[in-house]
């Protein structure tokens, strides 16, 4: 019965509905939707993770690498996130990692762009993470965000 086409393993039922949307000239939605499906028994994406220190942190399976104070943020965002209150304002983050009044999250998160800096120009570019794994959730309130 396994190898009986006209009962397909659970392997091989998506690539077999595909085959089929295709030859039926299905929708591009419709294949897109399953090209995007996991396959049966593939594996789940990677738990987050962090260093103690917050330096390194594997982010469902992208790995960043943060300054320290950097670090400290993520760390802010992490322990609330945790806790299940996931948004932090700017604010609260600065005053804890800067100490400063006119603290800007987004302008903590840029670096400078190596390939400019060889140039001999001054070019910052915003952190990878930024806009993936921390994002806007309201005017100076911050968040991390899962993945899909």
């Amino acid at each position: 019965m396994a190898n009986d086409p006209k009962h397909p393993t659970d392997e091989n039922f998506a690539r077999l509905e595909q085959w089929f949307l295709t030859t039926t000239n299905a929708t591009k939605k419709e294949i897109a939707r399953l090209s995007s499906t996991p396959p049966a028994g593939a594996p789940p994406k990677a738990e987050p993770r962090h260093s103690v220190d917050f330096i390194s942190v594997d982010w469902y399976g992208t790995n960043y690498q943060f300054t320290k104070k950097q670090a400290d943020a993520v760390r802010m965002l992490w322990e609330h996130w945790e806790n299940g209150t996931p948004s932090l304002s700017e604010g609260t983050i600065g005053e804890t990692v800067s100490g400063g009044d006119h603290f800007r999250l987004r302008d903590l998160f840029r670096t400078v762009d190596v390939k400019a800096k060889i140039s001999k120009k001054q070019s910052m570019r915003q952190h990878p993470a930024w806009g993936k794994m921390i994002v806007p959730c309201g005017k100076g309130v911050f968040k991390l965000n899962p993945p899909a």
